[in-house]
């Protein structure tokens, strides 16, 4: 049987009419959806300056001391300490960091400080950020920054390390804890 026939389901004519109707509706429904979008959000064409639906609420000289100081804390007794009794005091329990390409949590980060212990002889790491961003959204802190590590054995500088970095910090019952880092380590020689 062929579309033609008087006993088929669709004409030639029929066929096409449908495929037509088809794609005007099709088109008008990304035309919808695109307009519905753009109204929602409201007109963001001049707001490339900051985020188009989530405000940014002043933050004050205490909140800003506070972020540098659980960033700073973390990197001199979690990373350069090596003090896995310490996670808690900076991270959140459901912490995690994109670190590099992987996800850690607070049980990787502990496992790490292990292997690093059980090698011995650990250079002294001495930590330097320059910051980038602080802001608060609603409740919550995000700050990025340039992270510098230098490490030392003895008084002999034997590597530096450099990463861009940045962390979402939230208020919790026991304080502020990060919630959350971002780490991308940078070619030594890229840095500022």
């Amino acid at each position: 049987m062929s579309i033609t026939s008087p006993k088929g389901t669709f004409g030639i004519a029929s066929f096409l009419i449908l495929c037509l109707i088809g794609s005007l509706y099709y088109a008008y429904d990304r035309t919808t959806a695109y307009d519905n979008l753009k109204e929602s959000y409201g007109n963001t064409e001049n707001k490339t300056n900051g985020p188009a639906s989530i405000p940014v609420n002043d933050i004050s000289s205490e909140e800003t001391k506070i972020a540098k100081d659980l960033i700073q804390g973390s990197f001199d007794d979690l990373w350069g300490g090596m003090d896995s009794t310490k996670i808690l005091d900076y991270h959140t329990d459901d912490y995690y960091i994109l670190e590099h390409g992987e996800v850690w949590d607070n049980a990787r980060v502990s496992l790490f400080m292990k292997e690093r212990l059980a090698q011995g002889n650990l250079p002294k790491r001495v930590n330097r950020m320059e910051y980038h961003t602080i802001e608060k959204y609603g409740e919550a802190i995000n700050i990025a920054y340039d992270n510098y590590g230098d490490f030392y054995q003895g008084d002999s500088l034997v590597w530096e390390g450099y990463w861009l970095e940045s962390a979402f910090i939230i208020p919790t019952e026991a304080g502020w804890r990060i919630r959350s880092m971002h780490s991308t380590r940078i070619p030594i020689e890229e840095k500022k």
